[in-house]
């Protein structure tokens, strides 16, 4: 019931416990029991889903960033492997710590602003004496490659006001607007002397079917994974999660209080994303990019196809200037005969003109920015979804006075802000920080091509069977092996153009690089080498743009590290999870049930961790923890405490020499939803007014990330 891949609808699940019966299995509980178990761990310690109305008017469901976060952070198979500083590890770049991203361009505002030396907490943009007794202000932390903490910094130098008091010049940085130097940085006055690390995440976009049939049926999916992990631990499925922006905006201002499993203190995180991941169509989007197919075919550059003559900047003055034309395309004040000197003293004498229609000015205005788009690559669909509204609003109107009054209407209705949201994403560049996705460009792409063209043109149908039905790992064994089966098969420059792809693939999914210059020279070699075996075989491919997309590649190598950080295979594969998740929902809220189905399976892998957890009430508060001190309050057994004194009667106690954790789930689990039953039935444990709000008990709740937080380990 909760395996991801595994996805049982009720009916199903009611014959398997009937047929456990029907064997003389012992004690086999209801589909309706195991709801309810599952109800009430999921309010224990589940990650909450929440539902946002978006500004085009759809509703959608996300699960909570803190709470995943937080996991991620309590997480014993997790949170060992994390990193939150980048590394100077020299020429070496295995990780993502290890590349320039990192370690030189991202925001300082998000990296990690505190370093604890010699038992003090050190902040980022406030002053701080160096070891040779000279005064620097730090403005980023990193790791030495033996594991010693070092930063960047900037020098400061003393100066003497005119009423004789002393202060500091930042020398590289005036006038200081960082930070009000009377209180420092403000993540220490948050943390209130909890450590502060940051949580970089790659955040990835795909849009796949809802349906079981081939009717498309679009369903977009944010998924996101530590950037922090290694890449051995990255490619896991056991490590996704999945987000959305407006959830990060919150957490840069307030940052995200967790319990750390290591150092068994609760601790400060702050989020940031790393890159948008996915595939070509969809890193334009994020990029507001026109796509492949516009003229500026590329996201990353300035590169573009030839010019025609809508182009020309006159042809887009002239669709935007109604006075240089009629309605029937003629220049105004030319007359359809010869000029005469008439004409030549008055221009406005030739043919009569008339107003402009609002449809012709509707028509005029499209074509401009059709043209708009065409001659800068820029695309915000997120704008246009808004402009297209505003056109309809007032179509079917008649006269100018009822239009106008519709537009001014709409237009009250519009959000404060309507260009897309990746621009609110802090510290991203979204042309920059798109890396060249691998699966697509190389494997989809190249490998893809170059096999279709084989089959079809050299081989035929009859030598290959199922040709039209493979998939990137295929791709990437045709690769390895198809100079060794086509080297008599095709020409001499198809053979040579299949002999440079294969000496290029290898490269690029390079796991590890020892020697990070050489090894960008050779894979700008080899890039190199299969554009000019290529072109050698046929300039007909060159109109695929993916040939100019790979040479952007080693830039984000060097900017990201190894490309298999940013390759998206383990994303894709929950495609198929996404899709059964839908098909076996009700249709009526598929976004609300494929949150809640990742939330419910997060939950279990949290469980089976070994994870530590904290319970919280049923109120959209700040998550409030019950503290959990004693040696036999291994488990708490409710979700509606208000506070450890109220949860006193409800606990189960267990004696720490026998303590049996998977009797006290049980136990636990058992009270948790006897109590849901009596609730029902008007006999509530805690009792709930007809509201539905809790009774108080003369207590406020202990605030998440309050100093008497304490947790404790939950099998």
């Amino acid at each position: 019931m909760n395996l991801p891949r595994a996805t049982f609808s009720t009916r199903q699940i009611e014959t398997i416990l009937w047929l456990l019966k029907a064997n003389g299995a012992p004690q086999v509980p209801s589909a309706k029991t195991i709801r309810d178990h599952n109800a009430a761990l999921h309010d224990m310690c589940g990650i909450r889903t929440v539902q946002y109305d978006g500004v085009l008017g759809h509703k959608f469901f996300v699960n909570s960033l803190a709470d995943i976060i937080s996991q991620e952070m309590a997480n014993p198979r997790v949170r060992p492997y994390l990193h939150f500083y980048p590394e100077d590890a020299g020429k070496t770049v295995n990780e993502y710590w290890h590349a320039r991203h990192w370690h030189e361009n991202t925001d300082p505002s998000l990296v990690t602003p505190f370093a604890l030396i010699n038992g003090l907490h050190f902040y980022i943009y406030e002053p701080s004496c160096h070891a040779s007794g000279r005064a620097v202000m730090p403005f980023r932390w990193f790791l030495h490659h033996d594991g010693t903490i070092a930063a960047h910094a900037w020098p400061l130098r003393a100066v003497r006001r005119g009423d004789n008091s002393t202060g500091w010049i930042v020398e590289d940085v005036t006038p200081w607007t960082r930070t009000d130097p009377m209180v420092g940085n403000r993540w220490r006055v948050i943390a209130g002397g909890a450590p502060v690390y940051s949580f970089p995440v790659w955040l990835y976009c795909d849009d796949v079917s809802g349906n079981q049939s081939k009717k498309w049926n679009k369903h977009n999916s944010f998924l996101f994974s530590p950037a922090g992990l290694p890449r051995a631990h990255l490619q896991q499925e056991y490590n996704m999660m999945d987000g959305i922006v407006q959830q990060f905006e919150t957490a840069w201002d307030t940052g995200i209080w967790t319990w750390d499993c290591v150092h068994q203190d609760r601790v400060l995180v702050i989020p940031f994303v790393a890159a948008l991941l996915g595939d070509n169509p969809m890193q334009s989007e994020f990029a507001c990019h026109v796509g492949q197919g516009g003229k500026f075919f590329c996201r990353i550059c300035d590169a573009k196809g030839s010019d025609t003559a809508a182009d020309e900047p006159e042809a887009q003055e002239e669709l935007l200037d109604p006075v240089r034309r009629d309605v029937h395309g003629h220049q105004a004040g030319a007359s359809d005969g010869g000029s005469s000197a008439d004409d030549t003293q008055s221009p406005t004498r030739g043919r009569k003109k008339r107003s402009e229609s609002m449809q012709e000015m509707v028509d005029r205005v499209t074509r401009f920015v059709r043209a708009h788009k065409t001659s800068t690559g820029i695309k915000d669909m997120f704008l246009d979804v808004f402009l297209e509204r505003m056109y309809l609003s007032y179509k079917d109107k008649g006269g100018k006075v009822a239009k106008q009054n519709a537009l001014n209407n709409f237009k009250r209705t519009l959000p404060e802000n309507m260009l897309s949201p990746v621009w609110r994403i802090r510290g991203l560049d979204p042309h920059a920080d798109t890396p060249v996705e691998i699966l697509h460009t190389v494997l989809l792409g190249f490998v893809k091509y170059f096999w279709r063209d084989v089959v079809h043109n050299r081989l035929g149908h009859t030598l290959v069977q199922y040709a039209g039905s493979l998939t990137g790992r295929d791709f990437r064994i045709i690769a390895q092996v198809a100079p060794y089966v086509l080297y008599d098969l095709v020409p001499a420059p198809c053979f040579d153009a299949w002999v440079s792809l294969s000496n290029l693939v290898p490269l690029v999914w390079q796991p590890a690089i020892a020697n990070i210059d050489k090894y960008i020279e050779c894979l700008d070699s080899s890039i190199h080498n299969f554009i000019f075996r290529t072109v050698c075989w046929t300039p007909r491919w060159f109109n695929k743009p993916k040939f100019h997309v790979l040479l952007h590649l080693p830039a984000h190598i060097r900017r990201f590290g190894p490309a298999v950080l940013f390759a998206t295979e383990a994303f894709e594969s929950f495609n198929a999870v996404i899709r059964a998740k839908s098909i076996h929902s009700n249709r009526l809220a598929p976004s609300r049930d494929i949150a809640i189905a990742f939330a419910h399976n997060n939950r279990v892998r949290h469980l089976l961790s070994e994870a530590i957890y904290q319970e919280r009430l049923e109120t959209g508060q700040t998550r409030p923890v019950v503290s959990h001190i004693a040696a036999d309050d291994q488990l708490l057994n409710t979700a509606q405490m208000r506070d450890a004194a109220c949860a006193d009667q409800f606990r189960v106690q267990i004696d720490p020499k026998s303590l049996d954790l998977n009797l006290a789930i049980i136990q636990g689990v058992q009270q948790e939803v006897d109590g849901r039953r009596n609730q029902q039935t008007g006999g509530g444990l805690l009792g709930r007014s007809r509201g539905g709000s809790r009774r108080g008990t003369g207590q406020q709740p202990t605030r998440y990330g309050s100093p008497s937080q304490s947790v404790a380990p939950s099998s």
